[in-house]
């Protein structure tokens, strides 16, 4: 498994689209249009999949949007985790203490 982030060029725009385009003025189509261009070449260069990993992102694009491509939503993830661990469904996992190097 490799990771893969935008590259240098649409990296600048993407908070650029969040801060302005979304908090400020609302979803505009040119931002749903940017995120799904940045999407797609990503997906082009081989990515199976990819983690929505602000809020606002969620709002934008769904997996319509992109079929055969995996869609993280953290928002979506966060919740659920939440939800599951209030209702005892699940447990937090317990700490382990980290061992060398760091222990004598």
């Amino acid at each position: 498994m490799s990771w893969g982030t935008p590259t240098d060029a649409p990296r600048p725009c993407v908070p650029s689209l969040r801060r302005w385009r979304m908090t400020i003025i609302g979803v505009l189509p040119g931002s749903r249009a940017e995120y799904l261009r940045i999407m797609r070449d990503l997906t082009a260069h081989g990515a199976h999949g990819i983690v929505l990993g602000c809020t606002e992102i969620s709002l934008l694009v769904s997996t319509d949007d992109l079929p055969g491509v995996a869609l993280y939503d953290t928002t979506a993830l966060h919740v659920d985790k939440a939800v599951r661990l209030a209702l005892g469904i699940e447990s937090l996992p317990t700490a382990t203490r980290p061992r060398w190097p760091f222990t004598s």
